[in-house]
Order: structure tokens, then sequence, then C-alpha cells
């Protein structure tokens, strides 16, 4: 199942977007090199801003993530536990996205970006999470 992601339920969010070297949506989320953070008022960007993974240590990113303001994560894969965690935060995961970070965001904006927000269960391991 597919979703289309709904963007008009705030005025004001702060979006993480999870991504590589590449500028590709980072296919596993722990791992993600950055998170492009953008401030988004009234559908527009006002404010994009870079913040370095702090490290793939269970819990910390959505805490990370929290304390930064964050209130969307956009993503690839993810696991359960780490959107149990984010969910937590009151912070709405968007998972199963792929592609160039600009195209995603501009999706999103846009309300054409599609989801299948599935948790990720082939890469989970003992106390390791996406």
């Amino acid at each position: 199942m597919t979703y289309v992601i709904n963007t008009l339920r705030l005025k004001m969010k702060i979006v993480a977007i999870s991504v590589n070297n590449n500028n590709n949506i980072s296919d596993h989320f722990g791992y993600s090199e950055k998170f492009i953070i953008y401030q988004i008022n009234n559908n527009q960007i006002t404010n994009k801003t870079v913040l370095k993974n702090p490290g793939h240590q269970p819990g910390s990113i959505p805490d990370y993530l929290n304390q930064n303001g964050v209130n969307v994560i956009i993503c690839g894969g993810i696991g359960l536990s780490a959107i149990k965690l984010f969910n937590q935060c009151q912070i709405e995961v968007i998972s199963g996205i792929k592609g160039d970070y600009e195209k995603v965001i501009s999706d999103y904006l846009s309300g054409s970006l599609v989801s299948d927000n599935q948790a990720c269960q082939e890469h989970m391991h003992q106390d390791e999470h996406h």
C-alpha cells in the first residue's frame, strides 16, 4: 500500500531528510551521513541547514533531531524500533523514500510525495535499528 503525504497539517514544520554522500535519501536511516533540515512556513522553505549524523546508537538520533526542533523525518529504510522512538518524540516518520533529496522536498511541498510507510525488517539485528 502506498500513501500520498498530506503537508497541510501544520503551518510551520521542521523537516529532516536522511541523506548519503551522493545527496540521495539514505537506504539505511541510522547510517545516513547527514540530515538536511528544512524549516517550512506556510508551505515555503524559509531555512535550510545540515546536521551531521551524531552516530548510530539506539535512541540517539530521535533525541538529537527532537532537540533540534524536527517534527517530520523523511527517510528510506528505517526499523520499527526507530519509528516507535520517533513517535514517542511526536515526530512524524515518512519512510520508504528514494531519490535526490531536493526532488523529495519539492514533492513533499507539492503534496505529491508517495511513501509505503513500511518499517524495514530485513536488516534488524539485536540492539541495531535503522
